[in-house]
């Protein structure tokens, strides 16, 4: 039986903003920060420091990540998530770490489509 071999990618050795790996790579990053964030870091951290920390990461992910293509699709997936998430942080039956990480959720994407809205906004006086 022949063995199957494993071909990893390989990572660019110049990176380019145009490219969409980027910026998916920085919204999975984004998002990630945010889950551990609400186990572990919320009790480590100051809440304004944290809270800043993934305002920044948002606004990061808005510029690099969403193209004009997928402005709208992403506008209202934000508008949705943010909503759905922010009724959730009101829940008082989860735990303080569920509620810590849909609000940071909320300040993440909120930051991201603010940027993206931003960026419609100026598309669509271009044209």
């Amino acid at each position: 039986m022949a063995k199957k071999t494993i071909k990893y990618p390989i990572l660019p050795k110049k990176i380019d903003f145009t490219d969409k790996k980027q910026g998916f790579l920085a919204l999975l990053t984004g998002l990630l920060l945010v889950i551990l964030g609400g186990f572990t870091l919320q009790s480590m951290v100051s809440p304004v420091a944290w809270a800043s920390t993934v305002l920044i990461l948002g606004l990061i992910v808005g510029i690099v990540n969403i193209f004009h293509k997928e402005a709208l699709t992403f506008l209202i997936i934000g508008l949705s998530s943010a909503f759905m998430l922010s009724v959730l942080t009101t829940a008082t039956v989860l735990p303080k770490f569920a509620t810590t990480m849909f609000s940071s959720s909320v300040y993440f994407i909120a930051a991201a489509s603010i940027v993206v809205a931003l960026k419609a906004i100026y598309a669509l006086t271009q044209q």
